[in-house]
This record gives structure tokens, C-alpha cells and sequence, in this order.
């Protein structure tokens, strides 16, 4: 909060001394909810004083509605969808996010998948195109998905081979018996 702020001014010897400092008000606004024709549902939080945009588009997925067989799909999914759309391949993905300067993530959660993105709010329209390319077009090639695929069961390797994270799986196990929370992610 604005009380527990500190500024200190370091000014070298002879050097004049600066200005108080003054006091910093906070410019972000409140939250504003929206809801669109599509039901989909859109929280703001403005900020004007950069030009970025920051944000996340989230929906229901990850462990939560994993069954056993389905266990870690979601994080494959999140791993694997940038890796080419009907529209366009990885490379063309990257090489457009390196030259606009923006990223775009995807992740699966506990409850939640969807994408991080930031970028700057000039390319905004560019961004929802790709956003939208990307959750509704993505290609799941097939090679880049084994390779994904692979990575994760070496990394469950890795985890089971850890006592520690062994003990929190089996924690895990006894608190949430017979839910989908009980599968690694």
C-alpha cells in the first residue's frame, strides 16, 4: 500500500541536495466486469500510464476435469498449443511475437486453461487474432505433441524419482481420494 512505500535518494557528496520526494498516488482504476453477447465474461482492471496490455483468457480445464485416463492433458495440450495452427506454423508464431515484442503463454491448471498474454495496446486487434487463432485453430501437429508427450512422462519420471514430491503425491492422494486432484499434473 501507498503507506508502507519507501523512497531513498542517494546523493552523492557535494552534489546538491534533490527535491522531497513527492508523494506517489496510485492511477490504477477499479475493476469493471463486462459481459458480451457471447456470455463470455470480461474483467478490466485500466491502467493508462504504459501503453501495454497484460491480461489472461481463462476457461475451465486442467486437473480438475481430468479423469485417470486423461491425466496431464491439459498440460500437453498448453505445451503443445503454440506449436502451429491451421493458419500458421510455430516458426511463424514465434517470429510474429519476437517482432511485435509480445508473448503469448498457455497454461493448464489446477481448474483452469487458457493464455497469458502482453503486448502493446497499439496491437491489440493483431493479438486477439492470434489468441483466437491459437484456442480455436491450433493443429496439435503430431510430432511436436510426442515430443511434448515425452518431455512430460521424463518429467514425472524425474518427480517420482524425488522422495519429496513422492510424499506430496501420496499426501495427495489421502487428502483428495477419489477426485481428479489426486493425478500429477
Amino acid at each position: 500500500t501507498q503507506r508502507q512505500l519507501s523512497v531513498t535518494v542517494l546523493n552523492p557528496k557535494g552534489a546538491k541536495k534533490t527535491a522531497k520526494a513527492k508523494s506517489i498516488q496510485p492511477t490504477r482504476s477499479a475493476p469493471e466486469l463486462h459481459t458480451l453477447e457471447n456470455g463470455m465474461r470480461l474483467i478490466l482492471i485500466p491502467d493508462r500510464r504504459i501503453p501495454l496490455v497484460a491480461g489472461e483468457i481463462i476457461g475451465l480445464g486442467g486437473t480438475a476435469i481430468e479423469n485417470s485416463q486423461q491425466a496431464g492433458i491439459g498440460t500437453l495440450m498448453a505445451s503443445s498449443l503454440l506449436k502451429g495452427t491451421a493458419n500458421r506454423s510455430a516458426e511463424e508464431i514465434a517470429a510474429h511475437l519476437e517482432e511485435l515484442g509480445g508473448s503469448i503463454n498457455a497454461f493448464s491448471g489446477q481448474q483452469t486453461f487458457g493464455l497469458k498474454l502482453a503486448f502493446l495496446k497499439d496491437d491489440l486487434d493483431t493479438f486477439l487474432d492470434l489468441a483466437a487463432d491459437l484456442l480455436s485453430g491450433a493443429s496439435f501437429p503430431e510430432a511436436a505433441v510426442e515430443r511434448e508427450s515425452k518431455s512430460q512422462l521424463s518429467n514425472l519420471r524425474e518427480q517420482l524419482s524425488d522422495p519429496l514430491s513422492v510424499a506430496f503425491l501420496r499426501s495427495r492422494a489421502g487428502i483428495f481420494h477419489g477426485s481428479a486432484y489426486v493425478n500429477p499434473s
